[in-house]
């Protein structure tokens, strides 16, 4: 937490100095600006931060929303094929419209 939250006020504290030397002033010129550059870049930070913490959270999320996304498990998606597979088979045609609804089968769109 304190590295992004340092980094990103650092930042701020950097957009304020550069401000005032690309225009000629001196660099410590309205110390109350460089203090809202800062801060800002502290509140930056810390969303980052934030953001940090949660991303495994909503990675789960996303998988439990988008079973047929690229980042979901091979594994899981070529056994629930299978397992579609064999239940189209052998099952009826309620089963095989309901199965048809739920997945999309990417392979056979492009027979």
């Amino acid at each position: 937490m304190i590295k992004s939250v340092v980094w990103f006020a650092c930042g701020g504290l950097y957009t304020a100095c550069f401000n005032n030397a690309a225009r000629n002033f001196p660099v410590f010129k309205k110390p109350s600006r460089h203090i809202l550059f800062t801060l800002i870049g502290a509140g930056i930070g810390y969303q980052f931060y934030l953001f940090e913490e949660s991303g495994p959270e909503r990675y789960k999320e996303l998988i439990k929303q988008h079973k047929n996304a690229p980042w979901f498990e091979k594994g899981v998606l070529l056994a629930r094929r299978e397992a579609r597979m064999k239940a189209q088979k052998g099952g009826n045609e309620e089963t095989e419209n309901a199965l048809a609804d739920e997945f999309i089968d990417i392979e056979d769109d492009d027979e």
